[in-house]
């Protein structure tokens, strides 16, 4: 009994406190929330968002989705955007349709922005339920469409169509590998009243909107190297255990780049070979598929270690994905 007092004390005292901020927020003239959701010859940009979605929007606007339209791999790739069937994936308007997006004709510098996911006939729409007191815009909750691989593929097509090919059970989603979870609220505030409304909030797993590469998953590692001595020399097996090629994507030139090092045994590291693994050139490695190399050792190697990275063209900069260590016993 006592238990249940406190917990009806604890929501009065809630709601009065709501109904305090509420009073203070109008009194002190606040801006209403309309522009969040409406669309007329403008739409909500993502600084919009920022205002209580601050991490989020901290996550997405160091993203490729966020660069999608102003990189200058898609300017130069569209001939400076004269290619406009490429527009509708790297500057999309709010839609659902499984049909090709058009692209916005504003703000489309903000590649694939908030709207592009979330906005759908003036709602907001994401897979988490509102907990908050306050609804500054209307919320529809679609958990399943967000966390369905085919929502990704509305633009990532051959990917997605690589993805749906192979058969294996528990087979892990887009969301899955490319947004690593988090625990948090979903909103967050620098300013003063609504950080109090925020602090109300349940906290809840979500997905982080990085759109990078998650190599953390529990229950599988994405690659496997095995090395074996054949004769005189040695082959390293490489297989793709991801649900798409290595590297995947439809347009443009991706490169992966596989390094093979010998670790001395005074830990000295030697680069034996690199290889660079192009789709476009047909050196990419198919999904659950494999790819081998040969090649000689000295008898002072103690191991081989296997460097995975990747790389786009015109550009030094290089992101290791994976390496592995394997001893030569």
């Amino acid at each position: 009994m006592r238990h249940k007092h406190l917990k009806t004390r604890y929501k009065n005292f809630t709601w009065s406190l709501f109904i305090i901020l509420f009073m203070i927020s109008e009194i002190s003239g606040c801006k209403g929330f309309g522009h969040l959701t409406h669309i007329d010859m403008t739409y909500p940009k993502a600084s919009f968002c920022e205002d209580c979605h601050i991490d989020i929007y901290n996550e997405w606007v160091n993203s490729p989705h966020a660069k999608a339209f102003t990189s200058n791999t898609f300017r130069m790739a569209t001939h400076n955007y004269s290619f406009t069937d490429c527009l509708g994936c790297h500057a999309p308007e709010p839609t659902f349709s499984a049909t090709q997006f058009e692209s916005r004709n504003i703000f489309r510098e903000e590649g694939v922005t908030c709207t592009s996911c979330h906005l759908e006939e003036s709602k907001m729409v994401g897979p988490v339920k509102p907990t908050g007191m306050l609804a500054p815009h209307p919320v529809n909750v679609d958990d399943d469409r967000y966390r369905n691989s085919q929502f990704c593929g509305r633009c990532h097509e051959g990917t997605f169509k690589e993805w749906s090919d192979v058969k294996a059970e528990n087979k892990h989603t887009c969301q899955e590998c490319h947004m690593p979870p988090v625990k948090r609220k979903m909103t967050q505030s620098k300013k003063f009243i609504s950080k109090m409304i925020v602090a109300m909030e349940d906290e809840s797993v979500q997905k982080k909107h990085t759109f990078g590469i998650y190599m953390e998953l529990p229950d599988i590692a994405p690659f496997h190297v095995t090395v074996n001595r054949e004769g005189e020399l040695f082959k390293l097996v490489l297989e793709n255990n991801i649900p798409h090629a290595l590297p995947t994507g439809d347009f443009g030139i991706r490169i992966v780049t596989v390094d093979i090092l010998a670790v001395q045994t005074n830990n000295e590291i030697i680069r034996i070979k690199r290889f660079e693994l192009i789709k476009a050139l047909h050196t990419a490695i198919p999904p659950k598929g494999s790819a081998n190399w040969t090649f000689s050792l000295s008898n002072t190697v103690k191991a081989v270690r296997c460097v995975i990275s990747r790389s786009r063209v015109n550009s030094d900069k290089r992101e290791d994905l994976y390496q592995t260590e394997v001893p030569i016993i």
